[in-house]
């Protein structure tokens, strides 16, 4: 089931979403709508969105288009929400996408994790985008082509 918390950062209302982008989040989108309406720019964190499907994803455009008013800034984007947004016109409707999850992998030991990317420093570093190595010293691999990650921020 899908929550948010409110917190402040600077002023700015920061809403933090946990787990499921599915078919009982109209409601929560909702209520988030209404707190991000009475606001002149709000963050949405969307690190902790566990999952989605089709009717989360419907649910969540619709809430995109009607926060259009409020600039958005969405943040820590994890690689399922990215995945939709590059084959699905407005999922991050008029918001500003500044960071998100990007899968990697180590070439030796095959450990498998996330990597908190900046998306402005991310696209002025492509194609070829620098990643940290792995606990083990070797060298990670982006699981997804760099710049098919960000396909859709990049117009």
């Amino acid at each position: 089931m899908l929550t948010f918390a409110k917190t402040s950062e600077g002023g700015t209302p920061l809403f933090t979403l946990t787990g499921a982008l599915d078919e009982h989040a109209a409601p929560i989108l909702a209520a988030l709508q209404g707190e991000i309406a009475a606001a002149k720019a709000a963050v949405i964190d969307l690190g902790g969105v566990t999952a989605m499907n089709s009717a989360g994803t419907v649910a969540w455009v619709s809430f995109m288009e009607r926060a259009a008013r409020t600039p958005l800034e969405l943040r820590r984007c994890p690689a399922l929400f990215m995945d939709y947004a590059n084959v699905i016109p407005g999922i991050a409707g008029e918001a500003e996408v500044f960071s998100a999850k990007l899968p990697v992998a180590c070439d030796s030991c095959g450990t498998c994790w996330d990597v908190l990317v900046e998306i402005p420093a991310f696209l002025a570093a492509l194609p070829h985008p620098p990643l940290p190595p792995c606990r083990c010293g070797a060298k990670a691999t982006a699981q997804v082509e760099p710049d098919e990650f960000v396909a859709f921020v990049r117009f």
